[in-house]
């Protein structure tokens, strides 16, 4: 909801001090200066040459002398102009730099007024903007009399707009007269009764019925200024009709009482009657009292989580900070939103409220837990000596989320990421303490996720630089800035270049070369990967039918598949036209998946690569060993390929315990009749490794870089029949 304007007395404030200055400014008109100056000279002038032969005549008659005494005359003058206008000068330089130094002095005061009057103009707005009761400021229309005859809605808040049934778009700036619907039927003359509120300062509380809304309400209201209005009205309908219930309940008792005599036993059930009503009404008053209980409750608390909300934070931030230290943690979930995408916003907001509950699970009595909204919140940490208190609290939350969650039927695990910021180096204030643990937890979703990053101040500018890329990433695509190379993959055995795997690249017109590290993960986060992705397989599936039209036909494609992509519910259809556009098989194409998208979404994600692989798509599991799946998880998946990721083929060869992994890797793949494909093979002893292991199939900077369209199909053609050497 925007936030409205908010009248206050700050305005007259602000408008005395401008006032003064114009005073200030006007008081130094240089016109008026020099005016002063000239005016004394003039007359310091005339009354020396009036003076002067006259004094001079009587005191020395002789002609001689008379010229001497002119010379002296003239000089004595012009030294008394000097000295005079030197100190008219001075004095009005004087008052200019006092007069400058006052308007700098009220410069400033202005401009703290203004800070102040912004603040609380917002803080208000949003006061108003929560408020329950339905709030509006209006303005009176007079006719010619003088007398109210319409009033203009200026403000109005959510609640006014759900009462009304009418936005404030089409309330703001427009007449009574012309907005509510059946004015005509009104009884009662509202625009009376506001008019005398508005032009002599009363205020009022009563209660109406208004024909225009068919409801009971209970109006407060008031003058803020002569000629303004405000209302702030509750529905007590319902009220109202209790009360008339009552009210016949009331008038049948009179009735029997007066056409029978009632026995004792009747009057006393007519008593317990009364006393019954005086317990409803007194129930309704308890019930008023918890109702305003719970409005003030929800105001500083979420509705789902019932976790302080954004407001108690900036009240618990300002208590802490004022007397010790303060640690704000900043968490947020890694795959919230692709879970409440896949199975629902309810499943998503049962999640949210057990992750709430884990969070306070983990708090002490310094703690405090904040939601700010979606699937983000906020730890205050008080009371710590060392900054590794709050980073050693930071992975007790962390830890706390391998234990999965379990919402129906259905078992769940998420991670966390959290980015720290300490008071008072990192922020005076919550908006500055919020900002900068908001900058370190995106540090740590992109440094891998399932993390905490404690702020630093260059952390600034790798935002930046992120805004940067994700502003020319957009149009990317359009501009045909992207390009894939194509790096061979070598059947080990039979020495033969038997598929490709497609590496995007990205040439920005305005940045250069952009490494996919730095591109690839805000495309994520943006949903910019979707179409890139289908021009990535579409791209991909031309240049190998163009090798296949040179009588290749059994050389296949691997391309890289985001989560994102796999959870696009056109995913599979986008995959299958693409090969039928081209004409190619679809054991052609092999789709390679990383261990860390079985984390996601785990069921959804099994389904679609089940519907390609019966569809006779391949799959490939990319960068096996860096991630968590389980073997019993890995015998699930619909897999062709098992590529065994650099940092093990790396460790080759290695006399240290526990470094040689590869050969078992390639044991556990051959067990599941998966092919192997080892990956960042550089040096000689490593594919003499991978060969005595019985690994099949290698890639990497020994066989060949990734390359070009044209030269990955040059470098095919010259590899073929040669022997690996």
């Amino acid at each position: 909801m925007e936030k409205r304007d908010v009248h206050k007395g700050g305005i007259d404030s602000e408008n005395n001090n401008t006032k003064k200055l114009s005073n200030l400014f006007t008081s130094l008109s240089p016109n008026h200066i020099c005016i002063r100056i000239t005016a004394i000279f003039l007359l310091f002038g005339y009354l020396w040459v009036l003076l002067y032969n006259t004094i001079l005549t009587s005191i020395e008659p002789n002609i001689t002398s008379l010229s001497f005494i002119s010379i002296i005359n003239g000089m004595v003058f012009v030294t008394l102009c000097g000295v005079l206008i030197y100190s008219m000068i001075y004095i009005s330089i004087k008052k200019i730099n006092k007069s400058e130094s006052n308007i700098t002095k009220k410069y400033y005061e202005l401009q703290k007024t203004h800070k102040k009057i912004t603040e609380s103009r917002d803080f208000y707005a949003e006061i108003l903007s929560k408020m329950l009761n339905a709030y509006a400021l209006h303005k009176i229309i007079l006719d010619s009399d003088g007398n109210p005859y319409d009033y203009e809605y200026i403000d109005v808040n959510p609640a006014f707009e759900a009462f009304t049934g009418i936005k404030a778009e089409d309330l703001i700036r427009k007449r009574y007269t012309e907005v509510i619907p059946k004015t005509q039927s009104e009884k009662i003359n509202w625009v009376k009764i506001y008019g005398n509120v508005a032009m002599k300062g009363e205020s009022l509380s009563f209660k109406e019925y208004t024909a225009s809304f068919d409801r009971w309400v209970l109006v407060n209201t008031y003058c803020p200024r002569i000629g303004y209005f405000i209302t702030v009205f509750s529905d007590i309908t319902d009220l109202k009709k209790k009360e008339r219930e009552l009210e016949i309940k009331n008038e049948e008792i009179s009735s029997l009482y007066e056409q029978i005599l009632a026995s004792e036993e009747e009057i006393r059930q007519q008593y317990d009657e009364l006393y019954d009503t005086k317990e409803v009404l007194k129930t309704q008053y308890d019930e008023l009292e918890i109702y305003q209980q719970k409005i003030k409750h929800n105001a500083y608390h979420d509705l789902l989580t019932g976790l302080p909300n954004r407001l108690h934070l900036y009240e618990k931030v300002s208590q802490i900070k004022s007397v010790q230290k303060m640690a704000m943690l900043f968490i947020d979930s890694d795959n919230f939103k692709l879970i409440n995408d896949t199975m629902g916003h309810s499943f998503g907001d049962q999640l949210i409220v057990k992750i709430g509950t884990r969070l306070t699970s983990t708090l002490n009595s310094s703690h405090s837990v904040h939601r700010l909204g979606g699937d983000e919140f906020i730890i205050c940490y008080g009371e710590f000596d060392q900054v590794e208190e709050v980073t050693e609290y930071a992975n007790k939350i962390i830890n706390s989320f391998q234990q999965p969650f379990e919402i129906g039927e259905s078992i769940y695990h998420t991670t966390v990421s959290i980015g720290i910021s300490l008071y008072p180096e990192h922020g005076q204030n919550p908006d500055e303490l919020l900002q900068s643990a908001d900058i370190a937890l995106y540090e740590a979703k992109r440094s891998g996720k399932n993390k905490y990053i404690l702020f630093r101040e260059s952390m600034r500018n790798q935002i930046v630089e992120r805004m940067d890329i994700e502003k020319h990433l957009r149009d990317a695509l359009d501009k045909n800035e992207f390009i894939l190379h194509y790096q061979p993959q070598l059947d080990i055995y039979s020495n033969k270049i038997t598929g490709f795997e497609a590496l995007i690249r990205w040439n920005s017109a305005k940045l250069g070369f952009t490494p996919p590290l730095k591109f690839i993960s805000i495309a994520e986060e943006t949903q910019m990967i979707l179409p890139i992705g289908k021009w990535v397989i579409k791209e991909a599936c031309r240049f190998i039918k163009e090798l296949h039209k040179k009588g290749n036909n059994d050389i296949i494609i691997a391309v890289n598949i985001s989560i994102i992509q796999i959870l696009d519910e056109s995913f599979v259809h986008s995959v299958l036209s693409a090969l039928d556009e081209n004409d190619l098989a679809a054991e052609l194409l092999e789709l390679e998946i990383t261990e860390s998208i079985l984390m996601e979404s785990y069921n959804e994600v099994i389904k679609k690569l089940c519907l390609l692989k019966d569809a006779g798509v391949r799959i490939a599991l990319d960068d096996f060993g860096k991630g968590y799946s389980s073997l019993s998880r890995l015998k699930q998946l619909p897999l062709n390929t098992l590529k065994i990721d650099k940092s093990f083929i790396d460790c080759i060869p290695s006399d240290l315990p526990g470094d040689n992994l590869a050969g078992q890797i390639i044991e556990l793949g051959r067990k599941l009749g998966l092919t192997i494909l080892a990956e960042g093979v550089e040096e000689e002893r490593q594919m003499d490794y991978l060969i005595s292991h019985g690994c099949q199939k290698a890639q990497g900077y020994l066989i060949s870089k990734p390359l070009p369209n044209d030269e990955a199909i040059q470098f095919f053609n010259e590899y073929k029949d040669k022997a690996y050497k």
